[in-house]
């Protein structure tokens, strides 16, 4: 299998400065097969942040039109509509972003990485004084965004946040963005300048520390080699933050596991067979019932702080 070996030697963890270590493990891309390069995942034994110290320079074709929801989420039927309907008014308890941008306190909002605009969609009914701007790389999600009436930005987030003045948002929001961009300290200070004073920044990313990267080690959904450049913990996303200048406070959550599809991707089920079997009714609906449980389910980890996800709020210093 074609490998693309990464030297870590002289490297240092972009967190905490300590060196990067022996490799973790390597990885091709195990959802989707794309091709069968593997890639080496360092990481620091010190804070914990994982790493591909060598990622792919033409990483655009890892992201396809195959990567993204099932259009099975989409497919009508009375029973499925049923358990979305009852999934989302319960888990929106275990969902803490909609309810934290929807603040009133919050009146120019930015989120990066929008995609489709669910977010934006739903903090404009909670908030409709909210001036909201997006950003999304051009493509299927960024225009169906747009028709829904939305401002998006479409293109690269390091180009259009250098055109962007400072002291221009209250909030900027990164809901699973940042494992995907090359530098997570250029990013967030980036998001720090173009934030005015006193405002805040919401960073979601999945948590290696928990419970399925625990469990399922490098098939671990969180990984998501090579799509995913980074591997967060929360000690290193506070650390990171706090090298772009934010003051962090980071809890976990597991509104949404990552242990379905990291089960899946021990089987060596692969999304392309996974979207094919959400097609048929019963099998997505028993999906979004497993989804609910396992919601609520995760109450546990998180109390002892390894639910799937990070919630980082940022503060501007």
């Amino acid at each position: 299998m074609p490998k693309r070996q990464a030297k870590s030697g002289g490297l240092a963890c972009k967190a905490c400065g300590k060196p990067l270590g022996a490799k973790f493990f390597s990885s091709c891309d195990i959802n989707f097969l794309t091709d069968g390069v593997e890639y080496d995942v360092y990481k620091c034994g010190e804070c914990g942040l994982a790493c591909l110290p060598e990622p792919p320079k033409d990483i655009e074709r890892y992201y396809g039109s195959h990567y993204g929801p099932p259009a099975a989420q989409t497919e009508p039927g009375a029973a499925v509509s049923l358990a979305k309907k009852i999934g989302r008014i319960f888990r929106a308890n275990r969902q803490p972003l909609p309810r934290l941008a929807s603040d009133p306190k919050f009146k120019d909002i930015l989120e990066v990485g929008c995609g489709t605009g669910l977010l934006m969609r739903l903090v404009r009914e909670r908030n409709p004084a909210a001036r909201m701007t997006g950003i999304e790389m051009r493509g299927p999600a960024s225009r169906e965004a747009k028709a829904s009436g939305l401002h998006v930005l479409e293109g690269d987030f390091f180009e259009i946040a250098k055109k962007m003045r400072g002291g221009k948002y209250d909030l900027v929001v990164l809901n699973h963005v940042l494992e995907h961009l090359a530098d997570p300290v250029v990013a967030l200070g980036e998001c720090r300048r173009i934030l005015k004073d006193g405002g805040e920044a919401l960073v979601v990313v999945p948590n290696v520390e928990g419970v399925s990267c625990r469990l399922f080690g490098a098939k671990a959904e969180p990984y998501d080699v090579p799509r995913h450049l980074w591997g967060f913990t929360a000690k290193s996303i506070r650390m990171l933050a706090e090298r772009a200048g934010f003051k962090a406070d980071v809890k976990t959550f597991s509104e949404n596991s990552f242990l379905l599809n990291s089960l899946m991707n021990k089987m060596g089920v692969k999304r392309p067979a996974y979207y094919s079997l959400r097609k048929n009714p019963g099998i997505n609906l028993a999906w979004h019932g497993s989804e609910f449980v396992l919601s609520w389910a995760m109450l546990g980890p998180d109390a002892i702080s390894i639910g799937d996800q990070l919630l980082a709020r940022l503060k501007k210093a």
